[in-house]
């Protein structure tokens, strides 16, 4: 559970409750961050640059987000224990999996339009039915 304290300044406290005692907050300790690593620098600037790419993919293209999510991803080699590796590594599955599920739909559309296409200059017209039968009434002499 996360605590959030505010401090109030003993003006405000007085304009807010006049009556009320001024009871002074005790310090909160600071809590030490967690230790960046050696090259903390190196993946800043990597996730930086990458997130920037993967911001240029367009709302749907699975396959530039797998990508730059890769890449990004790559970033953290340069902090392999890093805590936002495994969610970043997670978010890669995510995307590059999309890719893969948009790219079978894609090959599924592309192939039943071919059908489609094929099947449809296979159906006689009523023009070239009309054609034929003209020839078969005045044969080419």
């Amino acid at each position: 559970m996360k605590c959030t304290y505010m401090l109030i300044s003993s003006a405000l406290a007085a304009a807010i409750s006049p009556s009320l005692p001024l009871v002074s907050v005790p310090d909160v300790p600071s809590v030490p961050s967690p230790k960046a690593c050696d090259a903390q620098n190196v993946l800043d600037n990597c996730l930086s640059v990458q997130g920037k790419v993967l911001a240029m993919c367009s709302y749907s293209d699975w396959a530039c987000k797998c990508q730059a999510q890769q890449s990004i991803a790559g970033c953290f080699n340069n902090c392999p224990s890093d805590e936002a590796r495994a969610a970043n590594e997670g978010q890669v599955t995510v995307f590059c999996n999309a890719a893969m599920r948009a790219k079978e739909e894609d090959e599924k559309s592309s192939s039943k339009a071919a059908k489609t296409r094929t099947t449809a200059s296979a159906v006689p017209t009523s023009s070239s039915i009309n054609d034929a039968e003209d020839e078969d009434a005045n044969p080419a002499v």
